[in-house]
């Protein structure tokens, strides 16, 4: 079977306290970052959690956008699936993030998703912001 989209999990690393804590901020950034790629947002659902943190899942016509952040220990997990047949929709949303979030290192995981799971590339660098 062919791949049905790509799911790329990132783990961003020293982001900035007060931005991974302010969750109208973070929605703002998941509308500027889908609606710049040309992606179509349908629905953004967050939570503040008590006493720190905050979940943002944006589903997306194209499947879903999630970022879980740890302000605590300065950590955001971000998780970006699109079936979007545009390969560079996925590093141009991927880069959009780093540079809101502006995290000093990131690693990431690319999946082909489909029948089965296809590992494709695994990779850590570090942002010199």
């Amino acid at each position: 079977m062919k791949p049905l989209g790509t799911h790329l999990i990132a783990e961003f690393t020293y982001c900035t306290k007060s931005i991974l804590n302010d969750l109208k901020l973070l929605e703002r950034i998941l509308k500027a970052a889908i609606k710049e790629v040309g992606l179509h947002c349908e629905k953004i659902v967050s939570h503040q959690f008590r006493p720190i943190g905050v979940t943002s899942v944006a589903i997306i016509s194209e499947s879903h956008i999630s970022i879980h952040t740890y302000p605590e220990t300065h950590h955001a997990s971000i998780d970006i699936f699109t079936c979007t047949p545009n390969p560079q929709i996925h590093q141009q949303l991927l880069r959009l993030l780093i540079e809101k979030l502006k995290p000093r290192t990131v690693r990431l995981l690319e999946i082909a998703r489909g029948n089965l799971i296809d590992v494709k590339k695994i990779s850590g660098c570090t942002n010199h912001h």
